[in-house]
């Protein structure tokens, strides 16, 4: 189903344009108040895996990696917090987004698929946010 919303490919340049938007944007709503540094974790999380599944697409990698890990993520945070609180989790809970970020900066480094693959064609060079035909194979 996550193959089917995202169904396309983006290249590096374009992931990083994104991510660093998405980084500038709630930091805006941090520092306004809008989003405290706590709250709003759950949209910022399905926003990434949405952009980390069609940077995996390119890859030759499903979506669903990324729903996997976000969703891995967020039991894990819910975890540490129930068993620990807050004040005693926070090295662990420090440790988990370093791995999460750690995920993050190698979709934006590892290169792309040269080649046609399930979710498409290449996508073209530099920053693009025209979204490409959908081509999704059930293979």
């Amino acid at each position: 189903m996550l193959d089917r919303i995202v169904g396309y490919r983006i290249n590096r340049a374009t992931y990083w344009a994104n991510l660093l938007g998405i980084v500038a944007i709630v930091g805006i709503l941090v520092t306004f108040g809008i989003v405290g540094e706590q709250g709003g974790t759950g949209a910022i999380e399905v926003v990434l895996a949405i952009l980390a599944g069609t940077r995996l697409h390119d890859v030759g990698y499903s979506a669903k990696y990324a729903l996997a890990g976000v969703l891995l993520h967020a039991l894990l945070t819910f975890t540490v917090l129930a068993r620990f609180g807050y004040d005693e989790a926070l090295t662990s809970l420090g440790l988990l987004n370093l791995a999460f970020l750690v995920l993050l900066v190698w979709l934006g480094l590892v290169p792309g698929q040269s080649g046609d693959n399930r979710w498409g064609a290449p996508p073209p060079a530099g920053v693009s946010w025209k979204r490409p035909e959908r081509r999704f194979s059930e293979d």
